[in-house]
């Protein structure tokens, strides 16, 4: 996380991983989302979790339920590599393959960039975005209708780009492998899940309905990590394909990342009174230091 798209980063997971058991069993998710009693398995029949994760018991006679508190998403690996500072190219299509067009966003999703935060704490995961808009092209900007919004905040179509933040929170609440649960925009549930090593997967959910899938691969070269990311969305009712997402992603230093950052604000001729609103259409007054709070807010859980 994150118009009614999501750019979830993200990403977003947890997993553990065991320091003794010899015997596994398989571990069910309780249908409820937050439910921090999952799973249970009983000592008896020599079941364990696949994690660090303690298990509570009074004795060998009681069910063992397992505390997610305990788990630390830092013993994976997937997990170590999402911490840290990112700056990413990203491209939104519709479902026809052509570059999405918003009627309340007139800024390009054909070409624009991401910077992203993210760590993780205990059984804790929490990223922080900073969306950065090109100014939309002069030639679409003259064919706009009038009824049809042509600028967000101070700035002119054609000439200023803009801005659009988004955050992300998950928790481990079971036992499962060290995946993380939580909620888009307060209302929307989402799961990330670990693939192996290098892979997770998000999804967000509108009811029973699938809204959003993305996958994340992370590769390494000479001692650079990237992230590849592809996301799905769906339309809740008929849950058809109506979008997708491709973001290409490298982790970098604190120092680069806030370079090009600036860098990107001015040659994107975005406005500071626009940078990083909440509600970009909001009569808030932005400022980078609102978007330096925003991104270090990932490393304060």
């Amino acid at each position: 996380m994150r118009t009614y798209t999501f750019f979830l980063s993200l990403a977003v997971v947890a997993s553990i991983r065991l320091t003794a058991p010899s015997e596994d069993c398989s571990f069910r998710p309780s249908p409820t989302i937050n439910s921090l009693r999952g799973l249970a398995c009983k000592k008896n029949q020599g079941c364990h979790a696949t994690s660090k994760a303690m298990y509570l018991g009074d004795d060998d006679t009681h069910d063992n339920v397992c505390d997610p508190s305990t788990i630390n998403l830092a013993d994976y690996e997937q997990w170590v590599d999402e911490t840290g500072y990112w700056i990413g190219e990203y491209t939104f299509l519709k479902e026809d393959g052509t570059p999405y067009k918003s009627s309340s966003w007139p800024y390009r999703y054909d070409s624009y960039k991401g910077f992203i935060t993210g760590s993780v704490k205990g059984n804790a995961y929490r990223q922080r975005n900073v969306f950065i808009y090109p100014p939309q092209l002069r030639t679409v900007c003259e064919a706009y209708p009038v009824e049809v919004i042509s600028v967000v905040g101070s700035g002119t179509c054609g000439i200023n780009g803009n801005t659009k933040l988004f955050s992300a929170d998950q928790n481990a609440t079971g036992c499962d492998g060290g995946n993380i649960d939580g909620l888009y925009a307060g209302l929307y549930p989402t799961k990330t899940t670990l693939i192996g090593k290098r892979t997770l997967l998000y999804q967000v959910w509108y009811n029973e309905a699938l809204i959003q899938s993305q996958l994340t691969t992370i590769t390494k070269d000479s001692g650079q990590t990237y992230r590849t990311r592809t996301a799905q969305g769906f339309d809740p009712v008929t849950q058809l394909s109506n979008s997708v997402s491709y973001y290409r992603e490298r982790k970098v230093t604190k120092d680069v990342f806030y370079t090009q950052f600036s860098q990107s604000i001015v040659s994107n001729n975005i406005k500071v009174e626009d940078l990083c609103k909440v509600d970009p259409a909001s009569a808030e007054v932005g400022s980078i230091e609102k978007c330096v709070e925003h991104l270090e807010n990932s490393f304060v859980l």
